[in-house]
């Protein structure tokens, strides 16, 4: 992860063994999720957001990411999120009692926090699996409403 961090490159199919000996020791072909079941960790998810996010990175650094582009992740985004939101109380609801944190609440104060990793990695996915951009864009954006207590 260091020489990822310093490099913008990675070895996927190194960190892939390291990830799964960490999170899934001796579990050989069985592939082990943890959370609820519409909204699982695995060590796979894990390579994908590190991938999605590396291929942004350089689509950014090499220029031709374009407006279109940008327009689509933000909609995807919207959407994605939005769903979440209304998910996330039942995520939590079986989270693992080890990591009751497991899905964190939408506030204002995350979604601004996280907005950065979140355009890189809708970016990063769109470009690497541009047939999901379909999906998303067949859906309306939600209107985020954010209310002060």
């Amino acid at each position: 992860m260091t020489d990822i961090a310093y490099t913008g490159r990675a070895d996927l199919d190194s960190l892939t063994v390291a990830i799964r000996e960490v999170f899934e020791p001796g579990a050989g072909a069985i592939r082990k999720a943890i959370g609820h079941p519409a909204a699982p960790l695995l060590a796979e998810s894990l390579i994908v957001l590190i991938r999605a996010r590396l291929e942004a990175i350089a689509r950014l650094a090499e220029g031709v990411v374009t407006e279109d582009e940008l327009r689509r992740a933000r909609h995807a985004h919207l959407v994605a999120y939005a769903e979440y939101a209304i998910q996330q109380p039942s995520y939590t609801a079986h989270a693992p009692s080890a990591m009751p944190d497991m899905y964190e609440p939408v506030t204002a104060e995350t979604m601004l926090v996280n907005s950065c990793g979140h355009l890189l990695t809708i970016l990063g996915i769109n470009a690497l699996n541009p047939q999901r951009t379909v999906g998303f864009a067949a859906v309306p954006a939600p209107r985020i409403v954010f209310e002060v207590r």
